[in-house]
């Protein structure tokens, strides 16, 4: 019974292959989709600005807001980044600095006072 059922299948795709092969061949089929196609694509725009409007009335960001916002968050993250590795070489310098330079150390002044003396 599989054998049937895989003839019956065969057919069937068969038969598919020659209908789509016959719509594709025919140049005003072809056209129709097209339209189709591009009028979706059309309504598609359309919807797509009427919403941001919408939404920007409504104070509602907008898909292209977010994006902006993903940017600027994006570059002081960047400006972020550099600022601590400037301040981590500054730190690096300022110890090395420490180090090269040694301590004074205090020294001990040895006066005699003119009463002792005299």
């Amino acid at each position: 019974m599989s054998g049937f059922v895989q003839q019956v299948k065969a057919m069937g795709e068969e038969k598919v292959g020659q209908l789509a092969a016959k719509l594709l061949s025919n140049q005003k089929f072809v056209q129709g989709i097209q339209l189709i196609v591009s009028n979706g694509l059309e309504a598609k725009e359309t919807v797509d600005k009427n919403v941001q409007l919408v939404m920007g009335a409504l104070g509602m960001p907008t898909a292209a807001d977010f994006r902006e916002s993903v940017e600027k968050l994006e570059s002081i993250e960047r400006d972020l980044e550099e600022l601590r590795d400037r301040v981590e070489r500054l730190t690096d310098e300022m110890q090395k600095l420490r180090k090269a330079k040694p301590k004074k150390k205090a020294k001990k002044a040895t006066k005699k006072t003119a009463s002792k003396s005299g």
